[in-house]
């Protein structure tokens, strides 16, 4: 086989290695996104109306969770949804998406699609070639009943030591950035030192079947030919073989590096050489690449079609052996939580959240391997490099809290409910042990509001302050020396004003601020009842339960005075050119039902008397507001209390939220119709303009229309046990029917 053969064939095996291992830090993004997507699932064939709380009838026996039931309990990631097929065909025969099909714009959107996708071409190519026909028909019904992926257990290890050779790797290319200096021996030691977790970590893919011979078929047309392609190939590259497992046969592949011809390697080792790494180390890299093996099986086992990539084909082989995922005690909550058949099941172990984490010893060997790089000999520089990042590890040490596993789930309630239990508590950020009753102050009816309690997080301003004063050392010692002499003097009378202003505003954070806001409740609320001109206008309020009010309002004092003085010293040694009304104002002062607000009134507002930034203290309670009249409205009065919906909201938590999603849609589509009445006004518009704006009215409002059918939000984040629980509910409920 020529040469170049082979080197496509090492770069595709080196692809694989590293594009499987990659995934492992993105698992948990891509498990989330797929968690989120189940919200826009409208089940329009049953009568949805907002359900009372009740608990769970049952428990789901560990034999009614699909894959989980056959997968080992030592698998590390997992990721299962059921029927996305008929889930989709649901939503798209919703009478939302058909309200959205019907309107003029969107159809065309439609018909260009179908224009531009060969459709006809792809039929007749189905209809001439029966097995391509039967493999969509599997495909299809590979994607109707359950689809899963899952790791091993050695997952973790494969993830952190690529995790440490991408981030050696990254330090590397930032420290060399502009210079001539080749960082290819680095990133060699790096992946030496951790050459033993660094290989394809098994991964199995599943699909449950109906029609299971259907699939047998599809499985030995293609793996024959792929047999034929091996065999006529002038050389064959790995081998290519029929293995019994678990008394199911499977069709296997495997490749390894010691596939790589001779005069292969020995052009490597010249490439190596070229890059700087020494002549030993590419031995040692070579040695390495002929060590890795990757290993592809395909075959049926319990009705489930199975795809296996990695080092080996443990997953497959120990299917449905020993011990369960579902029957472990990690997917406890699972079995006594869900009501019914879930929609979707995700989990991961904390291991794996550690291992995609960049830790602080990570980050402080990385610097020590880089320091040289960014040194270039000066040995003092890279002592200090080295003792830097020494502190700003131990400052990430003390912000930071251990990764956390999870085990998520939904399934259809009136829309969808999920819940998402977290391990171990201590990695969380948020105390739940009593319930938010900062909620009081969330005005009447907002669109939307969210409340939390956080733990003490007075290690993540040490770290940003450390990493602030590490900054300033290194512009001090390294960028003002290179300054011209004009730049220089300017740098140095700014700096005699910057210093002071920060190790005042530092003090007062350290020293006030934080003590009286940390580990505390918080809310944000949105509504819009504000009004400018023939428009709503939204309103945001931010609310803080003070630990010390006065301790609150001498900070904040601090930190005006100080900016105040800094402006008065640049005007006066700068000679800068700022005005003398240019400074934090004093506020003024009004009395809200006994209660002091403090306004700010805007220059020149020309938004309406009520937009203007204010505080008001409600005893121990700070409300920052963009309105007087909200800031006015948070003061607690005798309201009705919240609905009994799926997840309560006025139970212990550390975190809570709600969106009034029908509220939302109804605000946003008042504001469209207010801006085409305004377009419609506007004498200078043309009518080419109003009608574009009418076309886009039109859609918007449409969209709106079928967005109608998600209705409302909810979460609550609480403590149960040793775990962190996240409920969350979407309620989902299709519009009327259309004619």
């Amino acid at each position: 086989m020529a040469k170049r053969t082979w080197l496509w064939i090492l770069i595709t095996f080196l692809v694989v290695v590293v594009v499987v291992v990659s995934v492992a830090p993105g698992m948990v993004v891509l498990i989330r996104f797929a968690n989120s997507l189940r919200g826009t699932i409208i089940d329009s064939s049953r009568e949805l109306a907002r359900p009372p709380i009740v608990e769970p009838e049952e428990r789901i026996a560990p034999d009614e969770l699909g894959a989980a039931d056959f997968l080992p309990d030592d698998v590390s990631v997992y990721l299962t949804m059921f029927e996305l097929r008929f889930r989709a065909e649901r939503v798209w025969s919703s009478n939302a998406v058909r309200h959205l099909r019907r309107q003029p714009q969107i159809e065309e959107v439609l018909e260009d699609i179908r224009d531009e996708f060969p459709w006809e071409e792809l039929q007749d190519e189905l209809d001439a070639d029966p097995e391509l026909q039967n493999l969509v028909d599997v495909l299809a019904d590979a994607v109707s009943h359950e689809c899963f992926i899952a790791a091993g257990a050695d997952f973790p290890d494969v993830v952190g030591a690529l995790q440490k050779v991408s981030f050696t790797n990254n330090i590397a290319a930032v420290a060399a950035a502009g210079l001539d200096m080749p960082t290819a021996p680095l990133i060699v030691d790096a992946v030496l030192e951790h050459r033993e977790a660094l290989y394809v970590p098994p991964v199995l893919v599943g699909f449950k079947l109906a029609e299971v011979a259907k699939a047998r078929q599809a499985i030995d047309h293609w793996v024959h030919q792929a047999e034929w392609v091996h065999q006529v190939e002038e050389t064959q590259v790995g081998r290519l073989e029929t293995r019994e497992i678990g008394g199911e046969t499977f069709s296997v592949f495997e490749l390894t590096g010691d596939d790589i011809p001779d005069d292969v390697k020995r052009e490597m080792a010249t490439a190596f050489l070229e890059s700087g790494i020494p002549f030993a180390k590419g031995r040692e890299l070579l040695e390495w690449l002929g060590g890795l093996r990757l290993v592809v099986a395909v075959g049926i086992r319990d009705d489930y079609l199975l795809f296996s990539v990695g080092s080996d084909i443990g997953l497959i082989e120990r299917w449905g052996e020993g011990p369960s995922l579902a029957a472990s005690a990690t997917f406890e909550p699972l079995r006594t939580h869900a009501h019914s058949a879930p929609a979707n099941i995700s989990y991961q172990t904390e291991a794996v959240a550690r291992a995609g984490t960049i830790s602080p010893a990570l980050f402080r060997d990385a610097f020590e391997k880089a320091a040289p790089l960014i040194a270039r000999d000066d040995e003092a520089l890279e002592g200090r490099i080295i003792a830097d990042s020494a502190k700003v590890a131990d400052a990430l040490d003390d912000a930071m809290r251990p990764p956390m596993g999870h085990l998520s789930f939904s399934f259809e309630r009136a829309g969808i409910e999920s819940y998402k239990f977290e391990w171990p508590v201590e990695g969380s950020v948020l105390d739940p042990r009593e319930p938010l009753s900062i909620i009081e102050h969330r005005t009447a009816d907002p669109l939307i509001y969210t409340a939390t309690r956080l733990k003490p997080i007075a290690g993540v301003y040490d770290l940003l302050a450390t990493v602030a004063q590490l900054g300033a050392g290194y512009t001090e010692d390294f960028l003002k020396p290179v300054l011209p002499p004009d730049e220089a003097g300017l740098y140095a009378a700014a700096m005699e004003i910057v210093r002071p202003l920060s190790s005042e505003l530092d003090a007062a954070i350290r020293e006030d601020l934080i003590p009286a806001t940390d580990a505390t409740e918080s809310m944000m609320a949105l509504d819009g009842r504000g009004r400018l001109l023939m428009f709503d206008l939204p309103r945001l309020a931010l609310a803080v339960r003070l630990p010390d009010v006065e301790q609150f309002k001498r900070g904040i004092s601090r930190c005006a005075d100080a900016i105040n003085e800094a402006i008065d010293k640049a005007r006066r040694d700068l000679q800068a050119p700022i005005p003398e009304e240019f400074a934090i104002p004093g506020p003024e002062e009004r009395r809200v039902d006994g209660h002091t607000m403090y306004c700010w009134p805007l220059p020149g507002n020309q938004l309406g008397d009520d937009v203007s930034p204010c505080a008001l203290f409600i005893d121990d309670v700070l409300v920052l507001s963009t309105s007087t009249r909200m800031a006015a409205e948070t003061v607690p009065r005798q309201e009705p209390p919240e609905p009994a919906q799926v997840v309560e909201l006025d139970r212990r938590a550390g975190n809570i939220a709600r969106a009034d999603l029908a509220a939302l849609w109804d605000y946003l589509g008042a504001q469209a119709d207010a801006g085409l009445r305004a377009a419609e006004a506007d004498d200078d518009m043309s009518d080419r303009e109003r009608e574009e704006i009418t076309v886009v009215h039109d859609v918007f409002t449409a969209i709106l229309h079928s967005l109608g059918a998600v209705r409302e939000f909810r979460s609550r984040t609480y403590r149960d046990g040793d775990r962190m629980v996240t409920h969350h509910w979407l309620h989902v409920e299709d519009i009327e029917g259309i004619e």
